[in-house]
């Protein structure tokens, strides 16, 4: 059994900040910064080969824009993975499958911060992220 976490806490604000048109942004929300996140993984593993991995990662909304008229949603997903490793004297093998975001959370891998608009349209600030997915492996290895 193994746990493990990661928290991040960033209260990131502009000190004095200006723009070539004027804006004041003085105070404001650091854009692209969300101010919590947090990774969190649970391993399992028997001494005779099966093992299972959960893991989790969440990210807080944050500003898209720097005068903080414009916020990401907070989103959170989750993946498995299960597999099972065998060794039979120097080759050892695995077979493992996992399904990634198996809640099949909407989300935005990458945001863009300060997006501008071409011609009519609204500007483009998400980058969709990754819908459930499945994988499977299988891995020999041999030891010299």
């Amino acid at each position: 059994l193994d746990l493990g976490a990661a928290y991040a806490f960033a209260h990131y604000r502009f000190r004095e900040f200006t723009d070539d048109q004027g804006g004041n942004y003085s105070g404001n929300r650091l854009s692209g910064a969300p101010p919590h996140q947090l990774s969190a993984t649970l391993d399992l593993e028997a001494p005779f080969g099966p093992y299972l991995r959960l893991s989790y990662q969440f990210t807080d909304a944050f500003p898209m824009r720097d005068d903080n008229s414009a916020f990401s949603e907070a989103w959170g997903i989750a993946h498995a993975k299960a597999g099972y490793v065998l060794t039979l004297q120097a080759w050892t093998l695995e077979a493992c499958a996992g399904v990634q975001n198996f809640t099949n959370t909407r989300y935005a891998a990458m945001i863009q911060i300060n997006a501008t608009a071409f011609g009519s349209q609204l500007p483009r600030y998400y980058y969709p992220g990754l819908p459930r997915n499945a994988y499977m492996e299988l891995r020999v290895k041999r030891a010299f």
